[in-house]
C-alpha cells in the first residue's frame, strides 16, 4: 500500500484514506498472511537485538 501511494499527491486526507481503503480491500488472504509473517520476523529480530531499531 505504501509503495502504491508513494509519489501520489492527494487533495485531502479523506482522499488518502479512501485510496488506502480501496487498496486494502483488494488484498488477498495470502497477501495479509505474508504481511503478518514479515512483521513477525521483524519483531523477532527486534527482540533478539535487545530492542534496537532495525531498518
Amino acid at each position: 500500500i505504501k509503495s502504491a501511494l508513494k509519489g501520489t499527491r492527494f487533495e485531502s486526507v479523506d482522499a488518502v484514506k479512501a485510496k488506502a481503503t480501496e487498496l486494502m480491500n483488494k488484498l488477498s488472504e495470502d497477501d495479509l498472511q505474508h504481511c503478518f509473517q514479515q512483521w513477525e520476523m521483524r519483531m523477532e529480530q527486534f527482540r533478539d537485538r535487545g530492542g534496537e531499531y532495525i531498518e
